[in-house]
């Protein structure tokens, strides 16, 4: 979403560390984004996952990679020492307060929208009050549109559910990563061809 995300959110995946790291062992978590990171014959795997993976293997870390939503993440690696969180996009606002591991993936997010939607979107500040949008509970996207005082801001605990919401019309918009949106359309069985992006990032 506009430069903020190219400056500031990406490079997108990363992941933190609690700030304090009492022991040597960090138990890991991970939110639902495929294809960094899902859940596949009770086993979390993906592109971010097995780059992780490597990571504590090499580290002989707790070869063990927890699936959480986002939001839950967060609240661990805030309130608990030893926990690891990925994929997590590196702002401003986070640099200090985590340590830092990565880049992982480089992805740009974009809004998109229903190719059979009239919606118009040249820039943020038009559309701050018309358009219903779907974010991720707590992720960037939804921290930095509601800081810019949009008013129809619809949270879901998982970022598959703002694709679906979208195509079923519940929602004009929803911002995602170019890399993602692709394998959740895949996913959810939506067909890639009625979506679009709006360029808008």
């Amino acid at each position: 979403l506009i430069e903020y995300y190219m400056k500031i959110v990406l490079p997108f995946s990363l992941f933190l560390i609690s700030f304090y790291v009492e022991t040597e062992q960090i138990k890991f978590l991970a939110h639902p984004l495929s294809p960094l990171v899902f859940e596949k014959e009770s086993k979390v795997v993906g592109i971010a996952s097995d780059l992780v993976m490597t990571l504590i293997m090499n580290n002989n870390q707790l070869e063990d990679i927890s699936l959480v939503p986002f939001s839950r993440g967060m609240a661990i690696v805030n309130n608990q020492p030893n926990h690891a969180l990925f994929a997590v996009a590196r702002t401003k606002k986070r640099e200090k307060e985590y340590k830092w591991v990565g880049p992982l993936i480089t992805s740009g997010v974009y809004l998109y929208k229903l190719k059979s939607n009239s919606v118009k979107v040249s820039n943020l500040t038009a559309i701050k009050d018309q358009y219903s949008i779907s974010v991720g509970r707590g992720n960037v996207d939804h921290r930095y549109l509601d800081k810019l005082g949009f008013s129809k801001l619809y949270p879901v605990n998982r970022q598959i559910q703002s694709l679906q919401m979208l195509v079923l019309g519940r929602v004009d918009l929803t911002p995602m990563s170019e890399l993602v949106m692709p394998e959740l359309a895949k996913i959810a069985n939506i067909d890639i061809n009625i979506i679009e992006s709006t360029r808008v990032k």
